[in-house]
C-alpha cells in the first residue's frame, strides 16, 4: 500500500495529537506481539526504523518490532513502509500503540515540522500540568525500594508499588512533608502508561499530585484543577511522563510557574 503525503497542516495537527512519530517496515497483519491481548484484523506487527517521536522512558525504539492498532488494515501488506503517528496503548515486554494517522513521506521530510509541533504542544501541557500539580519541587533521589503496602490501586494485579525517598533542593509550588516520598508502579496487568521511575541519584524536577488511577484526571478534572494542600502522610506521585523534567529545565518551570499564576 502506498501511503499518501500529508499537508504541512495535517502533519502538525497530527504530531500535536501524537505520543510517538516514527516509520517501519510491516512485518505481518492480523498479528501482535502482546501479553494477553486478542489477535484483531487491524492489528500489525511493526518493525521500527527510524523514530521521530517516543516517550523517553521507553528507550530507543530503532530496530525493535511492535504492534500498532491501524485506523484501518485496506490495503496495508507485509514489507509495506510508511510513517506512523499514534498514541499510546500498552507498555509491557512489548510495546502497543494506536495508529492516528500514516504517511509515506520518510522521517527526515517530517523530522522539523513535527518537532516544532511537539515543542509547542508540550510547553502548553506543561503548563496545564503545573497548574494541577500539588507539588512541584527540584532535587535529587536518594534511595529506592519495594513499598510493603498492600492498599494501593493495581496490586491485586500484579502491580509493585515502589517508593522513591527524595532530598528537596528547593520547593517551587506547595508545601512538602518532612520527608518526601514519592510512589510509582512497575509491571501488572493495568495499564499506567510511562510513568516516571526513579534511580538513585537522579537529579531533576518533579510535578506531583496525590497517588491516583491511571485514568483519575480524566474522571476528576475539577478536583486536579483544584488540589488540595499538600498533608504529611499523604501519597504523592508523578503520574505523567511530563511530571518529570531534567534538572536543566528548571528556569524554564520557573518561568511557567510564574505565568500559570498570573493566569
Amino acid at each position: 500500500m502506498k501511503a499518501r503525503r500529508l499537508s504541512a497542516t495535517a502533519v502538525i495537527d497530527l504530531a500535536r495529537r501524537a505520543s510517538f512519530v516514527f516509520r517501519g517496515s510491516v512485518r505481518a497483519v492480523g498479528k501482535h506481539n502482546l501479553e494477553g491481548v486478542e489477535p484483531d484484523d487491524r492489528m500489525a506487527t511493526v518493525r521500527v526504523t527510524e523514530v521521530v517521536v517516543a516517550p523517553p522512558s521507553l528507550g530507543d525504539l530503532k530496530g525493535k518490532t511492535i504492534t500498532v492498532f491501524l485506523s484501518s488494515s485496506r490495503g496495508v501488506k507485509v514489507a509495506d513502509q510508511m510513517t506512523f503517528f499514534a498514541t499510546s496503548w500498552i507498555y509491557g515486554s512489548n510495546i502497543g500503540v494506536t495508529e492516528i494517522g500514516r504517511t509515506g513521506m520518510r522521517a527526515a521530510e517530517l523530522r522539523q515540522l513535527v518537532i516544532d509541533a511537539r515543542l509547542e504542544a508540550q510547553h502548553e501541557e506543561l503548563e496545564t500540568r503545573l497548574r494541577r500539580a500539588v507539588l512541584v519541587v527540584s532535587g535529587q533521589v536518594i534511595t529506592t525500594f519495594r513499598t510493603e503496602r498492600k492498599d494501593l490501586p493495581g496490586t491485586d494485579e500484579g502491580v509493585e508499588w515502589w517508593e522513591a525517598e527524595l532530598w528537596v533542593a528547593s520547593v517551587e509550588k506547595g508545601s512538602p512533608p518532612r520527608d518526601l516520598h514519592i510512589f510509582y508502579p512497575v509491571g501488572g496487568d493495568r495499564e499506567w502508561g510511562p510513568v516516571p521511575k526513579s534511580h538513585p541519584g537522579q537529579l531533576g524536577v518533579w510535578l506531583l499530585g496525590p497517588l491516583s488511577e491511571p485514568d483519575a484526571e480524566e474522571q476528576e478534572p475539577d478536583r486536579r484543577r483544584r488540589p488540595a494542600k499538600t498533608t504529611r502522610d499523604q501519597m504523592l506521585m508523578a503520574l505523567d511522563p511530563l511530571d518529570y523534567q531534567a534538572i536543566s529545565a528548571l528556569s524554564h518551570v520557573r518561568e511557567l510557574l510564574r505565568r500559570t499564576t498570573k493566569g
